[in-house]
């Protein structure tokens, strides 16, 4: 271990795989292994769906926590006014019994042994009891605030949303240092917070030993390949007018998607998940037999659906910020074909490590996609490049060095 070994905390309702629903919980995970390997100690606090429990995975600690109601008096009248306050906002309440379930555990690490650093996400504010005591200190990244996730989506916000964005500019304003995955992100992120100067960027690392080019590949006919959640932002209803016009030229082709629906498209005023819109608005007439739903797939089970794809495509139509599915596909040497609303234009190096294109526009999407199909050489050759694009700027190793970097300059302030 080295000498100047770092004792670091990391809070993460999301942690795979009991909690890992996100790219959060990717994020925290693969971090959490990148600062193991660097030789400092490290404890996770996830959410749990089970009892509490303590675990040791990778070098990692993982603190499995629930939330627990007070058994001491008062804090149990507290507690139901607290849960006659919220009543009307089960969301919110339950965030915050994390957020406090949390605050706690990172309290009883440090009296037990002093932690040097502690690191969350801005989203949902699992951190907040922590940045309000400031001990020990806070870095938080900014992946989306959910409020900007509704508006993408174009949900609608009501009370509970805003109190919960509240809670998270709560938790980065007292932050010590904030970070983001991505240039776009970070710009967004001083517009959300009114800051004079943009947060640090460190972009999310990846494990390239596990999402590499070689292993098995799916066996199926020839396929593009999309993997994220079915959701109206992420431009999936754009993916299908643009697959039908190459279906026509090639009918052979398949287009598989994996991830779980959503109810983010909306038709006559109501809320409908994708593959409901989709048949309403007659987006699947004529394609029933080429395109395949795969609901949601394990991250871990995705690199042969990856490998075996002739591309794999992330058509985002509103602003996405630094989706591992994209990194996850360039670090198995497939051509990522995206779109440059937001942070995945700063991943791709166009005409290198895959194609971008102009987000919304299943016309240009189609042609990007055409030609990785016509030419096989050319999706080797970004493929390829992608492969490259990634071992040497988004592997563990090297991301984990940046986010050191951020941690120091918050010690020696």
């Amino acid at each position: 271990m080295a000498t100047d070994s770092l004792h670091i905390c990391l809070i993460s309702e999301e942690y795979p795989p009991d909690t890992g629903w996100g790219g959060i919980g990717t994020y925290t995970y693969n971090l959490a292994r990148g600062l193991a390997e660097a030789g400092h100690r490290v404890e996770v606090v996830a959410g749990a769906l089970g009892p509490a429990r303590v675990l040791i995975e990778a070098g990692v600690t993982v603190h499995r926590i629930g939330f627990a109601p007070p058994r001491r008096v008062l804090k149990r009248i507290v507690y139901r006014g607290f849960q006659f306050a919220t009543r009307r906002a089960p969301y919110l309440r339950r965030k915050l019994e994390y957020a406090q379930a949390a605050g706690y555990k990172v309290r009883e690490i440090h009296r037990r042994d002093r932690v040097d650093i502690c690191e969350t996400a801005e989203y949902d504010a699992n951190g907040c009891f922590v940045a309000r005591s400031g001990v020990p200190p806070l870095v938080v990244k900014v992946h989306t605030p959910l409020l900007m996730n509704y508006r993408l989506n174009d949900l609608p916000v009501n009370r509970e949303i805003r109190w919960c964005d509240r809670l998270e500019r709560y938790q980065a304003r007292r932050a010590r240092a904030l970070t983001a995955p991505s240039r776009k992100m970070a710009e967004l992120a001083a517009i959300w917070l009114n800051l004079g100067r943009a947060p640090t960027v460190v972009p999310n690392p990846i494990d390239t030993r596990h999402f590499t080019p070689d292993g098995p590949r799916t066996d199926h006919p020839p396929y593009l390949f999309f993997t994220g959640r079915l959701e109206r932002r992420k431009g999936v209803q754009v993916l299908l007018q643009a697959f039908r016009g190459i279906h026509h030229r090639h009918p052979e082709l398949r287009l598989v998607l994996a991830g779980h629906d959503t109810p983010t498209f909306r038709l006559d005023g109501t809320n409908l998940q994708f593959k409901e819109f989709a048949a309403r608005t007659g987006l699947l007439d004529g394609l029933d037999d080429t395109v395949e739903f795969l609901g949601r797939v394990d991250r871990l089970e995705l690199p042969p659906w990856y490998r075996g794809s002739v591309a794999c495509v992330f058509p985002s139509a509103d602003f996405e910020n630094f989706p591992y599915a994209c990194l996850e596909a360039m670090a198995c040497g497939r051509p990522a074909v995206v779109t440059d609303a937001g942070g995945m234009a700063e991943m791709v190096e166009d005409g290198r490590s895959g194609l971008c294109v102009p987000a919304g526009s299943p016309e240009a999407l189609e042609a990007a996609l055409e030609r990785l199909v016509a030419e096989p050489s050319l999706a080797q050759q970004l493929g390829t490049g992608a492969r490259r694009r990634v071992v040497e700027t988004y592997n563990l190793a090297v991301v984990t060095r940046q986010t050191l970097d951020v941690y120091h300059e918050v010690l020696d302030a």
